[in-house]
């Protein structure tokens, strides 16, 4: 097969005047050569066949090229739809742990409830505990002065009759 530059010539004449009407077909396959067609340069049953089997292999290379981009955007689209597959299962997952810790912060959330309405229940005997040890204190304050007192009376009358037993 002939590729290249010899392949074609350009074809330089001037418009030939007289039997070809402006709008014939003829007058404008001349106007076409004018404005820089090619032609072939000779044998054109040959050229013909070679155009024709480049036509053919041009039209194989280009069936090729769709096939092959086909093939190339089909797989993209199946990595793209496993990989969302893939998402909305981890997200599935995910899903149905945080349900369960959904369920384990209500159930908390209740025993705190609880806790805290036993807390306010307990408030009134934590403040009948203060009082007595506040009392308590008080007595203890009150028992060592008594102590003291006694000490100091033990002392007195021991002076006053050494000969006692204690």
């Amino acid at each position: 097969m002939v590729r290249g530059p010899d392949r074609l010539k350009p074809r330089k004449r001037p418009l030939p005047t007289g039997s070809i009407l402006p709008f014939s077909n003829s007058y404008r396959r001349e106007l076409k050569r004018r404005k820089g067609f090619l032609e072939p340069i000779e044998g054109s049953g040959q050229m013909a066949e070679e155009k024709e089997a480049s036509k053919d292999e041009l039209a194989e290379s280009l069936m090729d090229l769709f096939t092959n981009i086909s093939t190339m955007v089909k797989g993209e689209l199946e990595g793209t739809n496993n990989q969302l597959l893939l998402l909305e299962k981890m997200n599935k997952k995910v899903a149905e742990e945080y349900s369960g810790y959904g369920d384990v912060a209500s159930g908390l959330r209740v025993f705190v409830e609880q806790l805290s309405k036993k807390n306010h229940g307990f408030e009134e005997y934590v403040q009948q505990i203060e009082k007595i040890d506040q009392q308590v204190t008080e007595f203890e304050a009150v028992i060592s002065m008594l102590d003291k007192y006694v000490s100091l009376l033990e002392k007195k009358v021991q002076s006053a009759c050494p000969n006692m037993p204690t």
